[in-house]
């Protein structure tokens, strides 16, 4: 994104999550505020295109194993959730929302999520704080400070179809702060290398990053598995669960995972 609107990706990300609402029923991940958030001008993905559906399945199981995660650590005590790149992530909204949500992204992006919420009338339900930063300029640790965080206790962060949009040493950096924090969880998802892919996933990516190049926003960072758990170790990061879409998906559905050779993208839970 250029810093002058909104990011055209966090809007089509919602669409595909309120879209998964229509469809699947929101069996992979429910979130009851997807369609309202969009407001009068939701307009729904196609169902008949093969891409939108992998797309849409996917982002539906990296927020469906971020959920878990929030889920889990809240009912063991912990109080804080970061977001890093919120969107029109619905958080901090639901009817049962973590005591304490920090929603980290581009101010320009959360102006304009603060009057979608103002349009369709939804209020927090959750004490949240918006937390304006720009990833490949700025530290978002300090301004999380100055807004509330208590940097000695717990967090989980959630950092969910942002990865492949930001430099190496973007990445890098964010890892190295929240790998620092003591009681840290990630939940975040990256894309693989195209020469990893099967042909079907490799031609589907080519397509999805002609579309986000035409509006500004080109992925620019891809890595393998063991790059990734390297890149996770490197910074603290000493438990690791890589997942493909199918397998997050069987997780949150409670079926038996089947191991993949190949997957297009990776969802994956990292404790230090």
């Amino acid at each position: 994104m250029d810093g002058t609107g909104p990011s055209r990706t966090a809007w089509s990300a919602a669409v595909h999550r309120a879209t998964h609402q229509v469809l699947e029923s929101g069996t992979i991940f429910a979130d009851p505020l997807a369609v309202t958030i969009l407001g009068d001008a939701a307009a729904l993905d196609d169902p008949r295109s093969a891409d939108r559906s992998r797309m849409r399945l996917f982002i539906a199981a990296r927020h469906g194993i971020g959920a878990r995660v929030v889920d889990r650590a809240v009912a063991a005590g912990t109080t804080q959730v970061v977001i890093l790149g919120a969107g029109l992530d619905t958080t901090a909204y639901r009817p049962v929302a973590p005591p304490r949500v920090f929603e980290v992204d581009h101010p320009s992006t959360q102006e304009w999520k603060q009057a979608q919420l103002a349009q369709v009338g939804l209020e927090p339900t959750s004490d949240v704080a918006y937390v304006g930063v720009d990833f490949e300029r700025e530290s978002f640790l300090e301004r999380l400070i100055a807004s509330g965080y208590d940097a000695s206790l717990p967090a989980v962060y959630l950092w969910l179809g942002v990865v492949p949009y930001l430099t190496a040493s973007a990445i890098a950096e964010t890892l190295s702060v929240v790998g620092g924090l003591p009681g840290a969880e990630l939940v975040l998802d990256y894309a693989a290398p195209r020469e990893h892919l099967d042909d079907a996933d490799a031609q589907a990516r080519d397509r999805a990053i002609s579309k986000v190049e035409a509006i500004g926003e080109p992925w620019l960072s891809f890595f393998t598995p063991p790059q990734m758990r390297d890149l996770l170790n490197d910074n603290g990061f000493g438990e690791i669960d890589d997942l493909t879409a199918r397998q997050a998906i069987d997780r949150v559905l409670g079926r038996e995972e089947i191991p993949e050779q190949r997957s297009a993208g990776h969802i994956v839970h990292a404790r230090r």
